[in-house]
């Protein structure tokens, strides 16, 4: 990928600057950069994923939707695939300056991993779930003069195989990940969702050969789940894998669907009732839903939750929000979580949080390139 002069860099910054809503965002194994930007206003902002229906923009949505953290919708007034036509719109068009009354003090919880898990814990052993997903947060202090238009450019150099976004509306603040997990992604009658799920750090910078039972019954409860959730909707998809993946330091187990939908008008609709997939939830995935919500000590808001692209008419790309973190001037807060069975120990998921925490903080400061 050609990198941007830096007057495009500084213009990017500037979007989040002056409040203006916007995207920027590259697809797994693509070279270009896409850019959606809403000159004036603030985006619309919905009570549920179903509201989506038959809507065009760059949705954001959080794990729970709640008055604080709805679904936001960034209006594309002005669009732009590549760098050399993003320039060309940035230069053209100044957002409105709007005011932003959010609070952008990031706090972490004061109650131990370790006394969390616990509690995850002792539900799973004891029979009442099947899988819990627990997160976690931590703030990483940025560099004086940070940039988050530079740090988008390292992650996409880092990177790959994945989405990389960079993501500024006043109603969420700035946010930036990069996410190997599709949710709901094609156009017209062909659509593809994934079961991923189970993770292994690289072995010599390999993927792992042999996946233990854990690992492969935790994807499976993500394969079992698209299963039904699909059949709901009256779909009969095809099935590829599961196999490993690479998803920046660490793999993982991954299965393919591909389906057709008669109606491709009703995605929103779609989007509602995959998510959340038990890769970041739970089974059974209702009480796991209310069990998070009760039991975690912070609000996960964006992340699991689920962002991208979505076209009534055209290509939609929707990612499930992992590997990401809320950005200010001054920290990151970062999230991950890691996927729980009665047998899960809290020295291993403290690792597994470590190692994809390591996907962000990598491309956050520029002092951590090698």
């Amino acid at each position: 990928m050609n990198k941007p002069v830096s007057e495009i860099r500084k213009a990017i910054d500037a979007w989040i600057g002056s409040c203006g809503s916007f995207a920027l965002w590259r697809l797994p194994g693509e070279d270009t950069c896409r850019f959606v930007g809403q000159t004036d206003g603030l985006p619309e902002v919905l009570p549920d994923l179903a509201s989506l229906d038959g809507r065009t923009g760059f949705v954001m949505a959080p794990f729970c939707v709640t008055v604080a953290d709805p679904v936001v919708l960034v209006r594309p007034d002005v669009t732009a695939t590549g760098w050399g036509a993003i320039g060309e719109v940035l230069s053209c068009h100044t957002p409105e300056r709007i005011s932003n009354e959010e609070c952008c003090e990031l706090t972490v919880p004061t109650v131990s991993y370790e006394e969390v898990f616990r509690h995850f814990s002792a539900s799973l052993r004891e029979g009442r779930m099947q899988k819990l997903v627990l997160s976690r947060t931590a703030r990483y202090p940025l560099p004086e003069g940070f940039s988050p238009a530079e740090a988008f450019l390292r992650a996409t150099a880092c990177y790959p195989r994945v989405m990389v976004y960079l993501c500024y509306t006043p109603h969420t603040g700035t946010w930036m990940g990069c996410t190997p997990e599709v949710l709901l992604s094609g156009m017209g009658e062909e659509w593809h969702t994934v079961a991923l799920a189970g993770t292994l750090p690289l072995q010599n910078d390999c993927l792992p050969d042999n996946w233990d039972e854990k690992n492969r019954e935790e994807q499976e409860y993500v394969a079992a789940y698209v299963r039904r959730k699909l059949a709901v909707r009256g779909c009969c998809p095809s099935e590829h894998g599961p196999y490993t993946v690479r998803a920046g330091g660490v793999a993982h187990l991954k299965s393919d669907f591909r389906f057709r939908l008669d109606d491709a008008s009703h995605t929103g609709s779609l989007l509602q009732t995959l998510h959340p997939t038990p890769a970041v939830c739970g089974v059974p995935d209702e009480e796991a839903f209310r069990f998070i919500l009760a039991h975690e000590p912070h609000s996960r808001r964006y992340y699991s939750g689920c962002i991208g692209w979505m076209d009534a008419h055209g290509q939609t790309d929707i990612y499930v929000n992992l590997r990401c973190a809320r950005l200010t001037a001054r920290h990151a807060l970062l999230y991950a979580g890691s996927g729980l069975l009665a047998a899960s120990q809290v020295s291993d998921e403290w690792e597994e949080t470590e190692a994809k925490m390591h996907t962000l903080r990598r491309i956050l400061d520029d002092r951590n390139q090698s």
